[in-house]
């Protein structure tokens, strides 16, 4: 005998606030017709969610660790000691600081010196975190889009609708 699909008053949502104001055997009653034999659909959503979120847990541990990385080598945030803040402790983070503590007129090579291994410094914090904090972005939005597709879909099931209803805790509490 098939088992007919929950009508429409029974949506995810009602569902889900029905569940989550403690009236699950209520729920359970008015979708009895709900409690299919077929797989519920919001399993493999779930299951792809986790997929993706592993990538970006991945994504996100390879970022810190590069960061990690660059502090120890002093490419986390790039700077200089000049000649006009060295005894403030002050270093130079702009090439404009540079051109004020260390004035190319009074010390040439000085000036020149610190622009190169202050651009130098930057160029090897952008080749290193760019492309890694793209990665981490394209992982967000798969994320997102993972968790849109779980939110967009009605569990058939009771189980389904807890474990939809757990899923959607995480993002809210």
């Amino acid at each position: 005998m098939a088992q007919a699909k929950p009508n429409s008053t029974t949506s995810r949502r009602r569902l889900l606030q029905a569940l989550a104001g403690g009236g699950a055997l209520v729920a359970g009653a008015t979708t009895t017709a709900a409690l299919a034999a077929e797989p519920d659909p919001i399993f493999a959503a779930l299951v792809e969610h986790a997929k993706v979120d592993d990538i970006l847990a991945g994504a996100a541990e390879a970022v810190e660790a590069a960061e990690r990385e660059l502090d120890r080598v002093g490419d986390l945030n790039p700077c200089v000691i000049s000649v006009g803040n060295s005894e403030e402790g002050f270093p130079s983070m702009t090439h404009v600081e540079i051109d004020r503590y260390t004035p190319a007129d009074e010390y040439p090579d000085r000036n020149r010196d610190e622009h190169v291994r202050l651009s130098a410094s930057w160029a090897r914090r952008v080749a290193r975190l760019d492309p890694l904090n793209e990665a981490l972005a394209a992982a967000e939005a798969m994320e997102m889009k993972a968790r849109e597709k779980v939110d967009n879909i009605e569990p058939i099931t009771l189980a389904g609708a807890l474990a939809a209803l757990k899923f959607t805790r995480r993002f809210t509490l």
